[in-house]
């Protein structure tokens, strides 16, 4: 089936709220293009990516903030423990801030960072040059362009944080992830999610601004920005033989305002897990907490 075209609101507005992959197979070969066109203006020319000491409020290669502090930097640390990764490849690492803690991990020998933005690139690249020369047995590589495109030796660990919403074809982008890895290899994933928060936040913004012809009649309003869900990564694996969810973890649940109270009551009473900030996170799949979630980190594995 078929979605009207993006063009025209209704289009838009599915395409907006629609689960990412299923949305992206209904697309007109037309707005597929359009999508495609969107991303390559946004995610390379957007003004937020001019300074990378600016970028996401300071928080870079040289922060000295604690990234052991947050959620994401704990589970990459413990993906790292576990997993003791040689070769890395990060996919997207911005300006850094967590690229810091692969870079510095004492397993690691080889960091391999693809990004699309030059500024970042060159950025990362100065500073993993320095440390080249204090680690001993260190090497890394910036590689600028659509990873996609790129034929590569095969590697322990892949990562990507908040990267794949920025992705629309993300059965192509899991194929080169199997390929990529080496048997046994892991791949890390942090990505907001696309459940209830999300979805309404879109449909407030749509009936306050999304729905005009101006907002429609800019380009970059098209780029892909469809977070993502656990049931579209079950489907991607179960259509790439040798790839696995090896663990998942949902979290950051954000509950209609009149409910919250009474829910988050509930949910202390039937013992579900809370981080240190008290907020419930979730390993279970088949609970319907996971649709509140607005956070999640997925590791994946190929098994052959």
């Amino acid at each position: 089936m078929r979605l009207p075209s993006i063009r025209g609101r209704l289009g838009f507005f599915l395409y907006l709220q629609g689960r990412n992959d299923r949305v992206w197979e209904s697309l007109r070969p037309e707005d597929k293009k359009l999508v495609l066109q969107a991303n390559q203006l946004h995610n390379n020319f957007r003004p937020d990516y001019a300074d990378p000491e600016l970028y996401q409020g300071g928080q870079d290669f040289d922060s000295l903030d604690d990234r052991g502090s947050t959620i994401v930097g704990t589970k990459l640390l413990q993906f790292l423990q576990r997993r003791q990764p040689a070769s890395v490849i990060e996919i997207g690492p911005g300006s850094g801030f967590y690229t810091h803690s692969i870079a510095h991990f004492p397993s690691v020998t080889k960091l391999t960072l693809i990004d699309i933005v030059d500024a970042f690139l060159g950025f990362l690249n100065e500073r993993l040059a320095k440390l080249s020369h204090t680690r001993k047995g260190f090497s890394h590589a910036v590689l600028h362009g659509d990873f996609q495109q790129m034929k590569l030796d095969p590697v322990d660990a892949i990562v990507l944080l908040s990267t794949v919403h920025h992705i629309p074809n993300r059965l192509d982008l899991f194929q080169w992830i199997h390929s990529t890895l080496k048997p046994g290899g892991s791949c890390f994933i942090s990505e907001p999610a696309h459940y209830w928060p999300r979805r309404n936040s879109l449909f407030g913004k749509f009936m306050r601004e999304y729905h005009t012809p101006a907002h429609r009649a800019r380009i970059e309003n098209y780029s892909t920005h469809h977070f993502c869900t656990l049931e579209e990564f079950e489907k991607i694996t179960s259509q790439i033989p040798g790839l696995q969810i090896h663990s998942y973890l949902l979290y950051r649940m954000d509950f209609p305002r009149f409910t919250r109270k009474v829910v988050n009551r509930l949910l202390k009473m039937a013992g579900y897990p809370r981080d240190t900030q008290g907020s419930v996170y979730l390993e279970n799949r088949k609970s319907p907490v996971r649709f509140f979630s607005q956070r999640m980190i997925v590791e994946f594995t190929r098994v052959q």
